[in-house]
């Protein structure tokens, strides 16, 4: 019914439609990303690697720096018209900043402040159900200057078993286990 080469345009068109939208999406997704990343930064440093956040200061200050940072992505671009922008007003001051350090800010700010709130009225923050054999690095009284000097002395001789390996031509190496 149709020539050949016009079934060949319709499917470049089908494909072409197919494909515009996944890297619109895709573009959406890459620029909401470092706010997503960085508003998680002080939830999973502070409740990993420090005991001093309150819990729920921890939950409070990424809530709101995940509600600011999706609500303030909805901006529109000087650049393009159907792409948020990076950029946004700071709250409370008359300025652009970046979306993600501005949620960031946010973020530690309402971490520390209700940190300090919740002590002070005594919420209790969990209990630690860690014990000092959960941490393989540090024993109670085991010599850490000990472990050390077998840390080094077990990398020292790793480095020389690499060295003489690389030393022996590779059709004489043979792996033993």
């Amino acid at each position: 019914m149709f020539p050949d080469w016009l079934a060949g345009v319709a499917f470049a068109a089908v494909g072409i439609g197919a494909l515009v939208p996944a890297a619109i999406m895709s573009i959406a997704a890459a620029m909401s990303e470092p706010v997503s990343l960085l508003v998680k930064v002080p939830a999973l440093v502070g409740g990993l690697f420090t005991r001093w956040f309150h819990r729920w200061a921890l939950f409070a200050g990424w809530t709101v720096g995940m509600v600011y940072g999706t609500a303030a992505s909805g901006v529109a671009s000087p650049a393009q018209e159907h792409f948020g922008g990076s950029s946004a007003g700071l709250p409370g001051i008359d300025g652009i900043g970046c979306i993600g350090l501005t949620a960031l800010v946010l973020n530690v700010l309402v971490t520390v402040v209700m940190t300090q709130v919740l002590r002070s009225a005594g919420t209790p923050d969990g209990v630690d159900e860690t014990c000092p054999e959960d941490y393989p690095a540090y024993v109670p009284g085991e010599d850490r200057q000990a472990a050390a000097r077998a840390l080094i002395g077990a990398r020292a001789a790793f480095t020389v078993s690499v060295r003489a390996l690389a030393s022996v031509p590779a059709r004489e190496r043979r792996l033993t286990p």
